[in-house]
């Protein structure tokens, strides 16, 4: 599989599942998963897929400043989210990793953790405000009302949603 896979990385770069697959399969085999993942975010920097797992390798295999350089993953990949829900789930993913990293009990690790759960639920609902008003700005004067209401509860009920899941994740992280 190896020769397969490189060449098919060469030949097609921007398909994401080919950088998916090589990145697990390095990681599985322990051949340089931090270099494939580079190299996959590189060509393919608007898959969350690649970002979760750019930061699971480096959560697995950096040894010094695991916090550090997982903090640098994120803040590259959420840059590339396009969507809220994109960046519902690297903000999860980034969360996940740091209550890994803080169960050592390190104290400054947990309050970093817990300022970040608040920020997350900040940026996802400034990010879901933003979708929200560029919606509503698209519509010219021959739409309806009735349109930008509904429009604004569809976005309101998404929102919500969002919410509910991540307020939970938040009291599993206030329970710790």
């Amino acid at each position: 599989m190896n020769i397969s896979i490189f060449r098919a990385v060469a030949e097609i770069p921007l398909d994401k599942s080919l950088w998916i697959d090589f990145a697990l399969y390095c990681s599985d085999t322990l051949k340089q998963p931090g270099n494939v993942i580079q190299r996959a975010v590189r060509n393919c920097p608007w898959s969350v897929d690649l970002w979760r797992i750019h930061m699971s390798i480096t959560e697995l295999y950096e040894v010094e400043d695991t916090f550090d350089k997982i903090k640098t993953v994120f803040e590259k990949g959420i840059l590339y989210c396009c969507s809220p829900e994109d960046a519902y789930t690297l903000w999860m993913s980034y969360l996940s990793c740091l209550v890994r990293l803080s169960k050592g009990g390190d104290e400054t690790l947990v309050d970093i953790t817990r300022k970040t759960f608040t920020a997350a639920e900040e940026h996802l609902l400034q990010r879901k405000l933003n979708v929200f008003a560029f919606s509503i700005l698209s519509f010219d004067n021959s739409q309806s009302i009735t349109m930008i209401i509904c429009l604004f509860l569809q976005s309101l009920q998404n929102l919500i949603h969002l919410l509910a899941n991540f307020s939970n994740s938040v009291v599993v992280m206030k329970d710790y």
